[in-house]
């Protein structure tokens, strides 16, 4: 679509069904997404494809990220602005694709790394903050460098339950390629022993929960925001170590209950 020719009905009447049902059941997504569309126009205007939005969006968060390694309240502030200013450029790159019918594989993996390099770098920052600012976990005396190892740890465990989802995907996809459309009696065995099954069930609404809460674009903004502000970071850090600890057993689990059950 030309430059000249977007308007901001055009954007937002761009919003596909599947993402206005989306839209309604997040929390910040009511007042972001207006907002984008403003943002939106004026990215089109000035010539901004999918892609540059992406990875504009990528360095804001980026930038975010670094300033939160310092313990002043001068960037303390900057960061909130960052990480605003990020989730919103995250709403205006998908906004700028659907109205310009602009989509590509580069565009895809900035949008996934995107999410990814925030959480995965945000607890090493908290722990650098931590550090720096003499801070300790309910002013237990030990030595700081251990707030340091504590976020690379946290880090840690996100990208192992990021290891062990995609095993896990690769596993059921690995299973449904082995077996023949006509063999309906394989396929509902598996549906018995994986998606009807009560526990692994019950683990995936827990697994969903904890997502929900984490998604920096949805409460977990909110979250975040709300402890860097009262500058409680160590408290933040503990939090995501939780929450990640939960994701890491979730998946792990998920992963070997299903290999073992199919294995039978």
């Amino acid at each position: 679509m030309n430059k000249n020719y977007v308007t901001l009905k055009s954007i937002k009447n761009n919003l596909t069904n599947t993402k206005s049902i989306q839209d309604k059941n997040r929390i910040i997504t009511p007042l972001f997404r207006p907002i984008s569309y403003y943002l939106t126009y004026l990215l089109m205007r000035v010539g901004f494809s999918p892609n540059k939005t992406s990875l504009l969006s990528f360095c804001v968060g980026f930038v975010g990220i670094i300033l939160l390694s310092f313990p002043n309240k001068y960037t303390k502030i900057l960061v909130i602005i960052c990480l605003y200013i990020w989730i919103l450029l995250e709403y205006c790159d998908g906004n700028i694709a659907r109205v310009s019918g602009k989509s590509s594989f580069a565009g895809s993996v900035i949008d996934n790394l995107n999410p990814n390099m925030i959480k995965v770098l945000m607890p090493i920052a908290l722990g650098i903050n931590a550090f720096l600012s003499f801070d300790r976990l309910f002013k237990f005396t030990y030595p700081l460098e251990i707030n340091v190892i504590f976020g690379f740890m946290v880090s840690m465990l996100y990208l192992l339950s990021i290891y062990y989802g995609e095993l896990n995907n690769k596993l059921q996809m690995t299973y449904y390629g082995n077996i023949k459309k006509k063999d309906y009696k394989i396929d509902e065995v598996y549906n018995k022993l994986i998606e009807k099954n009560k526990i692994y069930t019950i683990l995936s609404w827990i697994f969903k929960i904890v997502m929900y809460i984490e998604s920096y674009g949805n409460l977990g903004l909110i979250i975040t925001i709300t402890f860097i502000f009262f500058n409680i970071h160590l408290y933040l850090l503990l939090l995501l170590f939780f929450i990640r600890i939960i994701m890491f057993i979730l998946k792990l689990g998920g992963f070997m209950y299903i290999a073992v059950r199919l294995s039978n």
